[in-house]
């Protein structure tokens, strides 16, 4: 292994995450957890107290339930609550509860996040609760300023006096040293004759701690501090339209308060201490109009204040300590908005000492958004807070990447440790794990296929680039990677779809039903957006960077006619968030060059703001701006437009076409098994002696025994299949994703298992026959195991004479043997296998993600299904559906030809060749392609098993056992007019022993060695099926027959010898117990694997192609 060769393919798609979104909430405070990252404390809208946090181990977000936490019951409902993080990230967190009527309040013990791990179940906190509150109705709970060598900060409590009706406030204390006494300090005092306390908030001025509240009185408004450490009170000059206070610690570490109306004003702490002061203008506007709610967010000298304004937009206002803007200047403008009217409501901020900045926000019907800035490039995203679901998903737009890292001679480096950057921080999911990425390198682990899966949720077809500095080996001790950084673009296709557009383009753009995507804009807007969105692209060559400085905008487009006014500002990209979601306040908009420089301009008001389009991603949101905001289309149709990857209606067809071809074989199978134990020694007796004719080194001819095998020959394959499958790779690799990091298999579950009960007559087979049989073999298994591996270790150009000789006729022979002797077992329990199977595969199957993609497929019907609980004949059906309908679009330009109507009666003549042409094409390419798809599940089924991404082996006999079945119903050997059929059928009579030893192992009690025990039965038919395969192939070689193809022969020859040998990597790595081998063993399985997968997809496709595919031969693989 010399060095390291990165190869990537990304989409443009729709997805889904086996995950849900953070739940309505209406009330939400934020924290910094052990790692830096948002936690989030909140009531939801379920009156359920809970946090969100992340898993320290596994770093995925969890949602915990808190009441169980503090000790309470159930029936306890938390109404209110407060929650402050010191400097030293110590938490300080007090409630109020009501149960059966009777109100209370606690005060939490304080810790820190790295002492509670609350993804812990057996976490708990110690809380403290006052004496009761007779005659109180609480209205809100909140917490001073913690206090140097105190335990605990005042706790006020806002609350109406049920008799009397009047408001007031009352502060609590921790007395003493001990955390044991909540005690009632008294109510605070306020204004005499206050009608109500409007809002809020406490404080330190010097020695003073006290409390900033705004109340109203008739019909004024006024601002008092009232301490409660001694007796001191200053009014405040009230601004007018105040609604709302809330603080942030100066540079002296006392308090400084900030009020909120038509605008933002600031009241230094020295104000304070002068009566009826006049605060400061911070900032004013149309986006600070109408403020309501307010957070600061404060991480050391940084502090960030967040205001939800009157028509529940959200915007905010940024600075530090050393240097508070002093009070605005007439025409000064100050602050970002960034979520429009409607979207905002409820605010909680968050900063962390990286320079992030972050917020959840919430709208009147409590939906939950959170949006993400990048601390290096300024930029807002909105991005899914969720958390892992083992029941339901969440679906998004987004970029998926698909990175595979192999050595200079195409071996896959199973577990490539990989330092990855990106041009801007973002939060991804990576082999289906959450991660962020940004300019700083971040180590990523690739999977067990060499590969990284990056899922890029996005809201427009903008996306990050990517680069790759380092990658070393699965010990992270090896650097296989020198020189410079690999750079990843996910968005390369698109920009090359997008290109070059014109308004004829975009006014024959049409989505999959056929229905126009602009269908809201007029010709004259087309015009407009084509010669913007060519400008736009012109900027990819510009270099230069334009100065912050206003210019005279040339005008490419205009929302309205005339021309961006004379004013323009330059625009940090903080602000763009706020444009491209609010296209009501836009009153213009321009492409322009200034200084060599491409910007984008858009006036707001009076107002213009000039966006330089200085980076491929910035260029990209240009564009976006262009064909969402402006023509009116929403990402869905833009995906649809562009990269339709999933044709649902035709996958559906697909699918029942499928389930169609495995019922009746099934059935068929069922009817003709024509073996029976007294005739097995007969037939298999007449197969040995043919393999030992055909595979006599004297009778292997030349173009078999010099056939190179080795994987690397993917390389020298087609041009052009090899083009289709690199450029697809996303596309190929989708359903294979879900099914592994995706979390479907992991969350997939039987109803009523089959494997419950132990069978006493299949246990009986099992400890006299299966086990004893296998056991006697082992040391001859391991032996050419080894040499396997040892062949694939040395030479990467091997040809099939070196896997002859390495398995040689007798070891074959005596394989047969001890398949003989098996096959006899398990023909004797024939009849109930049979029944069992049949049972399983009408037996109902709970799969996340793909019950909600099988909902969504069928609206394309206009058909409005519920998440099912599918059969598992419907499930593997759909599995093998998605990538059997893109593979063959992808080499055949069209859908699976339709299947003819058959039976179990009318399905002979496709085996006895009395079928006509194109009905037997239509068959024989169903056949090959459910084998080509089942091959493929199969191996992500072992490579999942193995590699312990779900569990135990066992809890993958089922997948394993279905698949299996699915590609034996599929290779059935009943054309009696290819070339040796004899030996076929024992090929297929080898699978069947593999699948039937499966099937026993999910009903007997396996005494601890199950896992090896099939792992070996597993590798023997593997090596058996790699001699037996070769026959075949050197009959179809060397004797006339009707239907000959040496082309075809020659991918066989391929396809078997590399897949027999991926599934010995398996099983060698199942079976093996030091870490080398079994790494060993995966590296073999990947590396030939990979190499067989693509010869079979090549191989089917092409001839399916051509119509002219005959014979189907399990791969092996």
């Amino acid at each position: 292994m010399t060095g390291a060769t990165v190869k990537s393919d990304a989409e443009l798609m729709w997805n889904l995450l086996p995950a849900v979104a953070i739940p309505s909430h209406s009330k939400f405070l934020t924290a910094r957890d052990r790692n830096g990252n948002p936690m989030v404390f909140g009531i939801g809208t379920d009156h359920v107290f809970r946090v969100a946090q992340e898993n320290p181990q596994t770093r995925a977000r969890e949602l915990i339930d808190l009441n169980p936490k503090l000790g309470l019951a159930e029936t306890v409902s938390i109404t209110a609550f407060d929650m402050i993080q010191d400097a030293n990230d110590e938490i300080f967190l007090s409630f109020a509860t009501v149960n059966a009527g009777q109100h209370g309040l606690y005060a939490i013990q304080p810790f820190t996040p790295s002492q509670v791990d609350f993804t812990d179940k057996d976490s708990k906190l110690k809380s403290v609760q006052s004496q009761r509150l007779d005659d109180m109705k609480i209205k809100d709970v909140l917490l001073g300023e913690p206090v140097p060598g105190k335990m605990f900060p005042s706790v006020i409590l806002n609350y109406v006096h049920t008799v009397r009706a009047s408001a007031n406030l009352k502060r609590f204390a921790i007395s003493g040293n001990s955390f044991d006494v909540l005690d009632n300090k008294g109510d605070l005092s306020l204004p005499v004759n206050s009608d109500d306390i409007l809002c809020y908030t406490t404080g330190r001025i010097r020695q003073h701690e006290g409390v900033f509240a705004l109340y109203k009185q008739g019909s004024k408004r006024g601002i008092i501090f009232s301490s409660y450490s001694d007796q001191f009170d200053s009014t405040l000059i009230c601004p007018d339209g105040a609604n709302f206070l809330t603080t942030f610690k100066n540079t002296k570490g006392e308090t400084d308060l900030v009020v909120g109306g038509d605008g933002l004003w600031r009241f230094h702490s020295r104000d304070v201490l002068t009566r009826d002061a006049e605060g400061s203008l911070l900032c004013q506007g149309e986006f600070f109009r109408g403020i309501h709610d307010m957070h600061v967010a404060q991480c050391d000298s940084k502090v960030c204040i967040w205001a939800a304004t009157g028509d529940d937009g959200v915007s905010y206002l940024e600075f530090s300590t050393d240097a508070v803007p002093k009070s605005l200047e007439s025409g000064e403008q100050r602050g970002v908005p960034l979520l429009p009217e409607g979207q905002g409501g409820g605010i909680a901020g968050f900063l962390d000492r990286k320079g992030r900045n972050a917020v959840l926000a919430s709208n009147r019907q409590h939906e939950m958004t959170y949006l993400q800035q990048s601390p290096d490039t300024r930029e807002w995203e909105r991005t899914p807070f969720w958390f892992p679901s083992s029941e339901h998903t969440m679906s998004m737009y987004c970029y998926m990447t698909r990175i595979t890292i192999s050595t200079d001679d195409g071996t896959v480096i199973p577990y490539a440790h990989i330092q990855i950057t990106s041009t801007g921080w973002v939060d991804l999911v990576i082999n289906g794990a959450p991660l962020s990425l940004g300019k700083t390198a971040t180590t990523v682990k690739a999977d067990a296929e060499g590969t990284v899966s990056i899922i890029n949720p996005t809201t427009d077809i903008a996306s990050y680039e990517f680069s790759i500095v380092s990658i070393h080996d699965a010990e992270n001790e090896r650097s296989l990677f020198a020189g410079s950084a690999v750079k990843i673009n996910p968005m390369a296709k698109i920009d090359r779809i997008l290109g070059n557009m014109t308004a004829e383009r975009l006014n024959k753009a049409t989505l999959t039903d056929g229905s126009p995507v602009f269908s809201n804009s007029s010709h004259e807007q087309l015009e407009e957006a084509a010669g913007a969105l060519q400008a736009i692209e012109s900027a990819k060559s510009s270099s230069a960077t334009a100065p912050p400085t206003n210019t005279q905008t040339k005008v490419v487009a205009v929302k309205e006619a005339g021309t961006i006014g004379q004013k323009v500002i330059h625009a940090f990209w903080d602000f763009w968030h706020f444009v491209q979601n609010a296209w009501e306040k836009v009153k213009a908009w321009a492409v322009e060059t200034y200084e060599g420089v491409k910007s984008f301009v858009i006036q707001l008001g009076q107002t213009a703001y000039r966006f330089v389009l200085d980076t491929a991603e910035r260029i990209a949101k240009a564009a976006s701006f262009v064909y969402q905001t402006y023509l009116k289309a929403p990402l869905e149709k833009i995906v649809d437009w562009i990269r339709n990857l999933f044709s649902w209606g035709d996958i559906v067809e697909t699918k029942n076409h499928i389930v169609d071809f495995l019922n009746t074989t099934f059935d068929f199978i069922d009817t003709n098994v024509a073996w029976g134990a007294d005739k097995v020694d007969s037939s298999l007796d007449g197969c040995k002696a043919l393999i030992k004719e055909k595979l006599s080194p004297k009778n292997v001819p030349d173009s078999i025994n010099q056939k190179r095998t080795g994987p690397q020959l993917d390389g020298k394959a087609n041009k052009d299949a090899k083009d289709k499958m690199e450029q697809s790779d996303v596309k190929q690799s989708w359903t294979k994703y879900q099914l592994s990091h995706g979390g479907a298999l992991k969350g997939a579950s039987l109803v009523n298992p089959a494997g419950e009960v132990i069978v006493e007559e299949f246990q009986k087979t099992w400890n006299d026959i299966i086990k004893p049989t296998f056991e006697s073999l082992k040391d001859t298994v391991d032996t050419i195991a080894d040499d396997i591996m040892l062949l694939f270790k040395e030479n990467r150009d091997f040809t099939a004479g070196d896997v002859l000789q390495k398995l040689g006729v007798d070891l074959l022979l005596g394989f047969i043997d001890a398949v003989k002797q098996v096959l006899k077992g398990l023909l004797v329990r024939l009849a109930r296998m049979v029944r069992d199977i049949k049972g399983l595969l009408n037996k109902q199957i709970k799969v996340p993600i793909f019950s909600d993609l099988w909902v969504m497929a069928n609206k394309i019907f206009n058909k409005d299904v519920e998440p099912p609980t599918f059969s598992v004949m419907g499930f593997i059906g759909f599995v093998l559906a998605i990538p059997i309908t893109l593979t063959c679009k992808i080499f055949t330009g069209d859908k699976p030809r339709p299947l003819p109507k058959f039976n179990v009666l009318s399905l002979e003549k496709f085996f006895n060749g009395t079928a006509s042409k194109d009905d037997m094409k239509s068959f024989n390419g169903m056949s090959a392609m459910i084998e080509v798809a089942s091959a493929s599940t199969l191996a992500v089924v072992g490579l999942v098993s193995v590699a312990g991404l779900g569990g135990l082996l066992a809890k993958f006999i089922d997948f394993q056992l279905l698949f299996g079945a699915v590609r034996l119903a599929a290779c059935w050997p009943s054309r009696r007019d290819l070339p040796a059929w004899e030996l076929r059928r024992l090929i297929w009579a080898a699978d069947a022993v593999n699948v039937g030893v499966l099937f026993i192992g999910r009903k007997v009690d396996k005494g601890g060695q199950g896992e090896k025990v099939l792992a070996t039965v597993e590798l023997i038919v593997a090596v058996l099926n790699i001699g037996m395969h070769t026959a075949v192939n050197i009959y179809e070689m060397t004797e006339s027959w009707a239907d000959k193809d040496e082309e075809r022969t020659g991918y066989q020859i391929l396809i078997s010898i590399l897949g027999g040998a991926s599934t010995i990597g398996k099983d060698v790595a199942t079976i093996a117990d030091d870490p080398y081998t079994k790494l060993g063993g995966l590296t073999a399985k990947q590396v030939a694997g990979k190499a067989s997968g693509f010869f079979n997809v090549v191989n089917t496709y092409t001839n399916i192609g051509k119509g002219k595919y005959v014979a189907v031969l399990n791969s092996g693989s």
